[in-house]
């Protein structure tokens, strides 16, 4: 099974990478928070991730999955 806190990739909406640069949260701090902080469900599907003093809101999307090859089986 998948944990998204630490396996999924994170992704920046352009909101929240203007907003990253502008409140000083490094990228390195803004990854330890998303998957060492605690997680807060909200009502609109969102989760609330704090760390010290940062909050991450953030939604949770589906976990890629790479296609390496395909071939058909030997029969």
């Amino acid at each position: 099974m998948v944990d998204p806190r630490q396996d999924c990739v994170i992704l920046l909406e352009e909101h929240a990478a203007v907003r990253r640069v502008q409140r000083g949260l490094s990228v390195d701090d803004l990854e330890r928070t998303v998957r060492e902080g605690s997680w807060a469900p909200r009502p609109d599907g969102a989760v609330d991730v704090t760390r010290g003093v940062w909050t991450v809101r953030v939604r949770i999307g589906i976990c890629t999955i790479g296609v390496v090859t395909v071939f058909p089986e030997r029969g």
